[in-house]
């Protein structure tokens, strides 16, 4: 019996890196998010004195990560009645975990891209091995799972694969829903007022989102395809180029949270992250602070 981690994206490599060794790795795929440049992910990394002491980043010179909500073409850089109608326009109504937005976090200089880059190259021959050795999950039955390659028992399991995925993976019926996200990474010279993230209200305009890599790149989250992307960028930033373009299939968690405390207590099973929790509120210090309550 042992202590597994399912998954090797970026979460499940801190997972590694926080419990240490004796714990195994069953990589299962790479990172959707952090394996691109840009990110396909929100990547800044919120600082606190517990996540600092674990997490391989700078804590020198931190950054403020500026928010703000667009509405009506205007920036708006206070919460008041926005989040209410940002929430609404993304998960379809209110919710009150729109109390965790903060128009300001204190954020290190290290991104979680350098931080999976780190832990993917201090960890990559331990991956590779795992992979060989085991193969992709097949399913997952009472305290064993079984691989392409090997069947494991375990006695205590963190997931940090997709909700959906390990439910099929039990053979357990859900009503989880999900969102495709279509992200596009735009070059231009567009004035955000000095916000490195936009959250955009307005219910006619397909994206819902932009992070600003630097001044002059920007990358912008949709759930709608858009086709004609240069003529429909153009019509909001003028001169613009659009460098790239990806899909996520069902990447965004909407509805409710569940409450998977039933996992931990009939299957020693335990999700972290914010698709592993099927909550995109979770972010990467939120993640640590779960993985450090792990023992």
């Amino acid at each position: 019996m042992s202590k597994v981690i399912l998954g090797g994206g970026l979460i499940g490599l801190l997972a590694r890196e926080i419990l240490g060794a004796e714990w195994t790795i069953i990589p299962n795929g790479s990172s959707r998010f952090y394996g691109n440049l840009p990110p396909l992910a929100d990547y800044h990394i919120v600082i606190t004195p517990k996540v600092a002491d674990v997490l391989p980043v700078s804590t020198l010179n931190p950054i403020k990560f500026t928010r703000a909500f667009s509405y009506g073409g205007e920036l708006i850089f206070n919460n008041t009645i926005w989040a209410s109608m940002y929430m609404k326009k993304v998960f379809g109504e209110d919710d009150a975990r729109k109390i965790l937005f903060r128009i300001e976090e204190t954020v290190s200089r290290t991104s979680a891209v350098e931080v999976f880059q780190g832990l993917m190259l201090k960890y990559r021959e331990e991956i590779l091995a795992n992979h060989t050795k085991f193969g992709k999950i097949v399913s997952i039955d009472g305290d064993s799972i079984t691989t392409t390659n090997s069947k494991i028992g375990f006695n205590k399991a963190i997931s940090t694969i997709p909700l959906d995925a390990l439910m099929g993976y039990m053979n357990i019926d859900h009503n989880l829903e999900s969102r495709d996200i279509y992200i596009y990474h735009v070059e231009c010279a567009f004035n955000l007022e000095g916000a490195d993230q936009v959250l955009v209200v307005d219910e006619y305009i397909d994206f819902y989102k932009v992070n600003a890599v630097d001044e002059n790149n920007f990358v912008f989250f949709s759930f709608n395809e858009i086709l004609d992307t240069d003529t429909y960028f153009r019509a909001f930033l003028g001169n613009c180029k659009v460098i790239n373009s990806t899909k996520l299939s069902g990447a965004f968690p909407i509805g409710n949270p569940p409450d998977l405390k039933w996992l931990g207590e009939k299957h020693n099973i335990y999700p972290v992250g914010s698709c592993a929790e099927w909550d995109d509120f979770v972010d990467i210090s939120t993640s640590v602070m779960r993985l450090l309550k792990v023992t």
